[in-house]
């Protein structure tokens, strides 16, 4: 019988230290519960966007205030869908996705402090869109890498949207005065 005796490697100090590995750990906890966190803000805003499509149909409301209340709840429809897609990238440390989180959840908050303070839904509107565009102006500036037209298109898109919602509004009086005049 013969005995062999093996002889184990020294354990090497490793290159990162402790605080370094729970560092990460922990970041990767909190990037889980921020992801939970927008799945739970999506649907909420999903929920809150399908009864305000609901409560657009009340016989209590003019017509201008169904189609205020419809387009400011087609709109949280939307913003609910976006953040639980993104919600995906946010598990699998998609940059993109942490940014496009923290931008939504800014306009949020000036939204709703724009809604606190009872701003005219023009003016919320265009204050909205210059934020959008700012805030894209300020990925622009801070990417290493040139934005592809696709995001570029996303970042104008509020802008050309507040402005036609303008300028179709004018025109829909402008038309309405004209008809009124008419038949005096």
């Amino acid at each position: 019988m013969s005995t062999t005796t093996t002889t184990s490697a020294p354990i090497e100090a490793t290159d990162e230290p402790q605080e370094s590995l729970i560092k990460r750990i922990l970041s990767a906890q909190s990037v889980w519960i921020l992801g939970v966190l927008v799945i739970i803000s999506g649907i909420l805003y999903v929920i809150s966007g399908l009864l305000g499509i609901l409560a657009s149909s009340s016989s209590d409301l003019t017509s201008n205030q169904k189609t205020t209340l419809l387009v400011i709840s087609i709109v949280i429809l939307l913003i609910g869908i976006i953040e639980i897609a993104v919600a995906r990238g946010l598990f699998r440390g998609s940059n993109g996705a942490r940014l496009i989180v923290a931008v939504l959840n800014i306009l949020t908050i000036v939204g709703a402090l724009f809604y606190h303070l009872r701003f005219p839904p023009k003016d919320m509107a265009i204050t909205l869109a210059a934020l959008w565009l700012v805030a894209v102006m300020v990925l622009e500036w801070v990417t290493p890498k040139p934005l592809s037209p696709y995001f570029m298109t996303a970042a104008v898109a509020p802008a050309v949207l507040v402005g036609g919602w303008i300028h179709g509004a004018m025109t829909w009086r402008r038309i309405a005065r004209a008809s009124r005049r008419k038949k005096v």
